[in-house]
């Protein structure tokens, strides 16, 4: 076990009297800052941080630590993102590892992306991070403790991504709905802003904070993290790129138990 600092959250009293939010684009110089955003953050160190590698990999139950980790041969190349070709066969594996994984009946791709740590976020929000073929824009590592997703948006995400016959089938049935992330390095082990988890059954009651995230097209509601010295914090060192780690965003199972959630950032090494 090593020690890290994160960047949580301020518990500020604002919070409880007007929801925060954050812009994802520059506006414009006629806004001012503070309608930009109302998003206050307080680094915490010497949090303890385990190699997940500590774990026996059958320990690593998703509905209690929110992730896990496997082999799982990668067919990237080093230049990876030069044709949509190679983005689509790559996304198209990572579904049928998900299928496989969950025993599935129906899989959907909803977003893809890539994350470079010479990239600033300045850079991200005026949009010249560098494109790639078939990508979004390359984003920086975020360092911030988040969740994508909330109960409201993990349910308007699905709707938004299957037609409204799947939707009734698959919200209103008998059917588990997972919102599942996919992660791997692309061509060398990671080593300076590893992905970071928090353990799901440690994130205690009024730790998560909701919150607005604004993009041109659309709203996205997450989770933001407060500080509870309960806790407990995960990594894998050195992952590589024959390694994956697949953790959950969003369980219709777990509407009225936010610990089946995780939380994570990229966290650098010090």
């Amino acid at each position: 076990m090593t020690t890290t600092q994160l960047s949580y959250l301020a518990p500020l009293p604002l919070y409880e009297t007007q929801k925060a939010f954050a812009y994802n684009y520059n506006r414009g110089p006629e806004f001012p800052a503070e309608e930009h955003s109302n998003l206050e953050f307080e680094t915490h160190a010497d949090i303890p941080i385990r190699n997940a590698r500590s774990l026996p990999k059958e320990a690593l139950a998703l509905d209690k630590y929110g992730f896990r980790f496997k082999e799982h041969p990668s067919s990237l190349p080093g230049a990876f993102g030069n044709s949509k070709e190679e983005v689509e066969t790559y996304v198209n594996s990572m579904k049928e590892l998900v299928r496989e994984e969950f025993q599935a009946d129906h899989v959907v791709c909803c977003d893809f992306r890539s994350r470079c740590n010479d990239i600033s976020a300045e850079e991200y929000k005026a949009n010249i991070g560098s494109k790639r073929p078939g990508t979004e824009v390359t984003g920086p590592p975020i360092m911030n403790i988040h969740c994508d997703q909330t109960v409201d948006s993990g349910i308007g995400r699905i709707r938004r991504y299957v037609n409204e016959e799947e939707a009734s089938k698959y919200l209103e049935g008998d059917y588990r709905c997972r919102i599942i992330n996919v992660w791997r390095p692309i061509n060398r082990p990671s080593q300076d802003c590893p992905l970071t988890w928090c353990a799901a059954h440690s994130i205690g009651e009024g730790n998560l904070v909701p919150v607005d995230r604004y993009n041109p097209e659309f709203v996205l509601e997450l989770y933001y993290l407060k500080y509870s010295p309960q806790q407990e914090w995960y990594w894998i060192k050195d992952q590589k790129p024959e390694e994956v780690a697949i953790f959950c965003q969003f369980d219709s199972t777990g509407v009225d138990h936010s610990k089946l959630r995780h939380l994570e950032l990229f966290h650098r090494l010090y």
